[in-house]
């Protein structure tokens, strides 16, 4: 006779533990066998708990990790997408800034002695409200630095655009770009 959680099992088939106990003359035991079954079915039910809000905790912790980890992700690559999304802007308004001045010296080479010099006078008194615009606390100063600056990093693409009998020396080039003085009058 095999003993299976309470249940004794024989030849002729299953029946309580305490019958079987009963009929071998132990009475005392087999008042007591139904009271261990109930204590014994309790606890196996709170060890089954125990073991399931355990296993629960732990699964809860992981993926409180995980949430943590995959925030601190998503600010990060939010953060990154930002960046580039600021050197982007500053690039192409760099790039803008470079085809102004290589129009700019454009227009300076092929002046005609009156009516390109006003030509030039207008185009760059419009560039200046263009700047104006985006830059409204600069000064004019402050605009001509600009141009200065951004003119001689192109005099050398300007010169390679023309033709070569009418291409002046980029010495000669670079001296009608006047020099940027940051002092403010």
């Amino acid at each position: 006779m095999d003993f299976y959680a309470g249940v004794a099992v024989s030849a002729v088939g299953a029946y309580p533990l305490w019958t079987g106990l009963r009929s071998l003359g132990c009475w005392k035991l087999s008042k007591l066998a139904p009271k261990l079954m109930m204590i014994f079915a309790l606890l196996k039910n709170t060890v089954f708990l125990g073991v399931m809000c355990a296993s629960l905790a732990v699964s809860t912790a992981t993926l409180a990790v995980k949430t943590a980890s995959m925030g601190a992700q998503i600010t990060t690559m939010t953060a990154a997408g930002a960046a580039t999304a600021l050197a982007h802007r500053k690039a192409i308004a760099a790039a803008v800034t470079r085809t102004k001045a290589k129009a700019r010296l454009r227009r300076a080479v092929v002046a005609a002695p009156f009516v390109g010099i006003a030509a030039v006078g207008y185009f760059e008194h419009q560039d200046y409200q263009d700047w104006q615009e985006e830059n409204p606390t600069g000064t004019l100063n402050e605009y001509s630095c600009e141009v200065a600056t951004v003119s001689a990093e192109v005099v050398d693409e300007v010169l390679q655009d023309l033709p070569e009998m009418v291409r002046p020396s980029r010495e000669m080039a670079l001296s009608l770009v006047p020099t940027c003085t940051m002092n403010d009058d």
